[in-house]
């Protein structure tokens, strides 16, 4: 039991590490009035959130184009959320926390619509699996109307990426790089990924 309690405390040591600022926050919060934007016509946006109920870690969020370059999205913590302005198009995505496995997202978006994302635990994030220890996943979200979406969003304040969250990602490139290319193969080998699909687009943000 002394083993499995020092285990733990370095875990978490570590998990504080990687994202390499304990105390100052890799991002802004922009305040209850949020995001008063609208979707312009020659873009797509796609809304990543945290319900405020999830474990509580730092939460990168990474674009990757088709040669395998990344580009930092942004740093998501419980109850936050970020909205990411792209091209229309196909997007892939992945998020790592410091331990257990990566997920990728492929995104096919629209010209003039919003998307959104949940980045909540993965089912078996608590189990005994160690590839699952505070692993997190994509849950795209097929319909705005639905209550609990409703309720989730609702709960989470708009935060904009601050001068830390660039820094950080630097210093993290390269075990950023390494985990994308360990997802990138297993996803390959089971043949499949979350997607966002076109039709889950819509004209209005929702604040």
């Amino acid at each position: 039991m002394r083993n499995f309690s020092i285990l733990l405390v370095l875990i978490m040591a570590l998990s504080v590490g990687m994202i390499g600022c304990a105390k100052k926050s890799p991002m802004q919060n922009l305040g209850p009035a949020g995001i008063n934007e609208t979707v312009n016509l020659d873009e797509s946006v796609i809304v990543f959130f945290v319900p405020a109920n999830q474990l509580r870690l730092h939460i990168p969020i990474v674009e990757t184009d088709e040669v395998g370059n990344l580009s930092l999205v942004t740093i998501l913590v419980p109850g936050t959320k970020y909205l990411h302005r792209t091209t229309p198009g196909k997007h892939l995505y992945f998020l790592s926390t410091v331990r257990g496995r990566s997920e990728m997202l492929e995104a096919n978006v629209e010209a003039g619509k919003a998307y959104y994302t949940y980045v909540s635990q993965h089912p078996d994030s608590r189990g005994s699996d160690p590839e699952y220890f505070h692993a997190f996943q994509f849950v795209p979200v097929s319909k705005i109307t639905e209550e609990s979406f409703r309720e989730d969003f609702a709960l989470c304040q708009w935060f904009k990426n601050a001068r830390l969250t660039e820094e950080w990602f630097e210093r993290n490139r390269p075990d950023l790089q390494k985990r994308y290319i360990e997802a990138q193969t297993r996803h390959k080998e089971a043949g499949s990924q979350k997607v966002i699909a076109p039709e889950y687009g819509t004209a209005t943000l929702v604040q």
